[in-house]
């Protein structure tokens, strides 16, 4: 993705979006270990994190390392994170957030919700995880075919309107306790997504 404003942190797990993905993107982070699960022919801006998952040795002189302490308050994730606010991205990519440990899943979802302010997109072998705001009309363009899902991450999300879904929204309410939104289809080329009220986790099959 030639655009200077966005970037792909790359996290230690085992569940990554496409090596292709991964080049495509100009500006890319190593979040500690997710350095292996960059392709050799692909230079990171930095590598950061405590390095319990890779050896500061083994790292090429060139590449900057931003080394902490393994007793902090941040997941590895979260300080790519932070460095990528910090560095002016508006557009913030995430892979490698989980394997065989769900609970950095959950963590990886959390921090979606801390920095909500920002775009923030999840990215694993099978979907994207980002969340809706109010007030902003998404397009999902030539996705037909593709599952998606969608839950109220407030107590409730409010009038809700889509059209080109397979289940349709007009004046819908989702709640947080409810998973009436899980499991939809777009069976349109040029769909849309819209609600006043509430914040809405979307996962888009890729």
């Amino acid at each position: 993705m030639n655009n200077d404003r966005e970037i792909l942190i790359v996290g230690n797990g085992e569940d990554l979006c496409s090596k292709g993905t991964i080049k495509n993107f100009e500006n890319i982070v190593a979040a500690d270990g997710g350095y292996n699960n960059i392709p050799k022919s692909v230079k990171p801006l930095c590598v950061i994190g405590d390095f319990d998952s890779i050896n500061e040795k083994d790292l090429p002189e060139r590449i900057e390392k931003i080394k902490f302490s393994q007793r902090k308050d941040f997941t590895d994730i979260e300080l790519a994170i932070v460095y990528s606010i910090r560095k002016g991205y508006k557009n913030i990519f995430i892979t490698g957030i989980s394997g065989s440990r769900k609970d950095h899943f959950f963590t990886s979802l959390m921090l979606l919700k801390k920095y909500e302010k920002y775009n923030i997109h999840l990215l694993t072998s099978k979907e994207e995880i980002f969340i809706l705001k109010p007030l902003t009309i998404y397009k999902f363009l030539n996705m037909k075919d593709k599952r998606v899902s969608f839950f109220s991450i407030t107590p409730k999300s409010e009038k809700i309107v889509s059209k080109g879904f397979e289940y349709e929204y007009k004046n819908r309410t989702l709640y947080f306790d409810s998973p009436i939104g899980v499991s939809n289809r777009i069976i349109k080329d040029k769909v849309l997504f819209t609600f006043k009220k509430g914040k809405i986790l979307c996962f888009l099959e890729i």
